[in-house]
């Protein structure tokens, strides 16, 4: 009997399960667990193109990760999208007490609301896997529907999962969350323009040249074929290292070579050339260009019309290419879609120039998606966005939807005061700086400056820091012109609330974030429409964002003026608290402010100076190192030299 062939060692299709045939990926696995070993940091987000490995990533996080401290469990979210929240709580639970060995919790338990996860079964599961480890929960992605949003039920988990699952990570800190994200490529720009950031958030991208040499080799495995140097070269020139183009060239080249030979395969450049027409019919990457705004199909057709292998084309030779095939100038977002296409490595830019980022798939469009075909295509998803963890992660509703009112404002100034216990700092407002709204596709602090300037409004009279929260509402403006009140009939309509929406801007001191997104987290929850964007930096860079009307409120956490050159100040609170550490060695009893004022100053060098011992004084800024296996967060302290 002759001996059986060897089976096929690539995986085309599902996702790498196990350890062999999983390469790459290392710093990424590496970043995800010494974030999460920090006590405070408890999500991170992993997003990417469709196709490009997030779920195999999962899959060895699930069992890469070490156990104590972290006790992993795998939940796939796909298809579970119209399910009731409680129910896909439920199961998620049963997953996780299912490897914990708990009884499986019973959906009835659930009937409830939602809450029983946290009130009910995760102090069940902090008890069953012991002090010493943390649940881990590895959330992959939704499936995408073609539905409206709004007729799907309020409980469904597409609508009320996201918030729910937010408010979990942000009220408590003995459980974390790793969510793969982006299937659809606006959804890969909306992760990095989140109002509120993931302890970490990496881009899954294609393997590096050595990555992917390992994938083809797949370390020497048995029944691997022997590859010339030159067949070795020319996958990786048509692939650029992508996990599933590198993985379906070379099963197809495995078959090819296995026909000719019951020997060892063999493969030779020839040979790869000689498998892509057949290859160009039989792929995915259908799932990856359904994913794409109708513009930036468009744009890739148009580029794989004029460009060969390794050419690149300028916006002009684009925008003559789509003229000659009768493309409207006007189709939402053209202008946008090259730069769009290269942040989500579908094109990379040389100078003023594109290519395409993977040869692979500049062959596949010019074949299977010319620009005649791409004209009669439907533009991307407009239904619903894939709410995977928070708003945050959402891309902005269209803007015909985005509405930017007073009382959006004066709900938030509402909520900042019933906090003014809290340490912050304070909140300049623009006095007659006009509303502005973020372009389609843009970054919270207006992608390159293109923002759409709309009718300035006027500004609120500043109340005084001790206002009383009627005060706070009546800061509305107050000098808008007087209007005649036509005479009402006698059975008036009944008005109907439109939901507030849009967007509330906020930029400056990082040391005020803590305070803004405990607000905003509640402000959202009550109107969810509406989208609180902060970019941390440091109050001059919030002051200035104010000044040239790139955010509504800058964040200051120092002292300021009482008038502010046309500003409104609204102070919320009067201190910060910070803790200065010193070397063990430098034994101090006290300092005063102004001595440690005169040590950050440099005017004090020397500890001997303060009460110290001989020794010069300073400050850096510093990882603390690990406590009991626990990396700290980043902390200032003084040290002896």
């Amino acid at each position: 009997m002759p001996p059986a062939s060897p089976a096929n060692p690539y995986i085309v299709g599902p996702p790498v399960t196990g350890p062999a045939h999983f390469f790459g990926r290392e710093e990424i696995i590496q970043a995800v667990e010494e974030t999460l070993r920090y006590p405070t940091r408890n999500w991170v987000v992993l997003y990417g193109q469709r196709k490009i490995g997030k779920s195999s990533l999962l899959l060895q996080l699930e069992q890469r990760l070490p156990s104590p401290p972290f006790f992993t469990v795998y939940f796939d979210l796909a298809g579970k999208e119209l399910l009731p929240v409680r129910q896909v709580l439920s199961d998620m639970a049963a997953a996780a007490a299912a490897k914990a060995g708990l009884p499986p919790p019973s959906p009835a338990d659930f009937e409830a609301g939602p809450d029983v996860f946290y009130q009910t079964f995760l102090p069940a599961l902090y008890q069953a896997v012991g002090n010493n480890s943390r649940p881990v929960f590895l959330l992959d992605e939704f499936n995408i529907l073609s539905v409206s949003e709004q007729s799907l039920a309020e409980d469904t988990a597409i609508r009320g999962l996201n918030r729910y699952l937010y408010n979990l990570i942000t009220t408590q800190t003995h459980t974390d969350f790793i969510f793969a994200a982006g299937r659809w490529m606006a959804e890969l720009s909306a992760v990095t323009q989140s109002r509120f950031k993931p302890d970490l958030a990496r881009l899954i991208s294609v393997l590096n040249p050595e990555q992917a040499r390992a994938l083809i080799l797949q370390n020497g495995a048995a029944g691997v074929p022997s590859y010339d140097e030159a067949a070795i070269e020319r996958i990786m020139a048509l692939t650029r290292g992508h996990p599933y183009l590198t993985q379906l060239v070379c099963a197809a080249l495995f078959e090819r070579a296995k026909a000719r030979s019951r020997r060892k395969p063999h493969v030779a450049a020839a040979d790869v050339e000689a498998a892509m027409p057949g290859l160009l019919k039989q792929n995915d990457l259908p799932l990856i260009w359904e994913s794409l705004p109708l513009a930036e199909r468009l744009t890739l057709a148009a580029v794989a019309a004029k460009a060969g292998e390794g050419e690149a084309v300028d916006d002009a030779a684009i925008a003559e290419t789509l003229k000659q095939g009768q493309v409207s100038a006007n189709v939402k977002g053209l202008s946008r879609s090259p730069e769009n296409l290269v942040n989500w490595e579908m094109l990379e830019q040389s100078g003023g120039d594109y290519r395409f980022f993977i040869e692979f798939m500049r062959r596949w469009t010019a074949q299977e998606r010319p620009l005649e075909r791409v004209k009669q295509e439907q533009p991307g998803r407009q239904g619903v966005e894939s709410q995977i963890i928070a708003p945050a992660l959402v891309a902005e509703r269209p803007r015909q939807e985005r509405r930017w009112l007073w009382p959006a404002a004066a709900g938030l100034l509402l909520l900042l005061a019933l906090f003014v216990c809290l340490q912050g700092g304070y909140l300049p407002f623009g006095a007659a700086t006009a509303t502005t709204a973020v372009t389609e596709g843009t970054s919270a602090a207006g992608n390159n400056g293109q923002v759409e300037q709309t009718t300035p409004t006027p500004a609120a009279e500043a109340p005084s820091p001790t206002a009383t929260l009627a005060a706070i509402v009546d800061a509305a403006p107050t000098n808008t012109p007087e209007v005649q009140i036509e005479p009402q009939p006698e059975t008036p309509p009944t008005p109907v609330e439109q939901p507030l929406s849009g967007q509330i801007r906020l930029a400056g001191s990082t040391t005020m974030q803590p305070l803004i997104e405990a607000l905003s987290l509640a402000f959202t929850a009550q109107r969810p429409n509406v989208q609180i964007v902060m970019q941390g930096s440091d109050s001059r860079t919030g002051l200035e964002a104010v000044r040239q009307g790139q955010a509504d409120a800058g964040l200051v956490a120092q002292a300021m003026p009482a008038s502010l050159d046309g500003l409104e100040l609204y102070t919320l609170v009067e201190k910060d608290v910070i803790a200065l550490i010193v070397h063990p060695l430098v034994r101090l009893d006290s300092l005063t402010t102004g001595q440690v004022r005169d040590i950050f100053s440099g005017t004090v060098a020397n500890w001997a100076e303060v009460g110290g011992p001989e020794a010069p004084s300073g400050w850096s800024f510093e990882p603390m190192a690990p406590v009991h296996g626990q990396r700290l967060s980043r902390s200032l302290w003084a040290n002896r030299t």
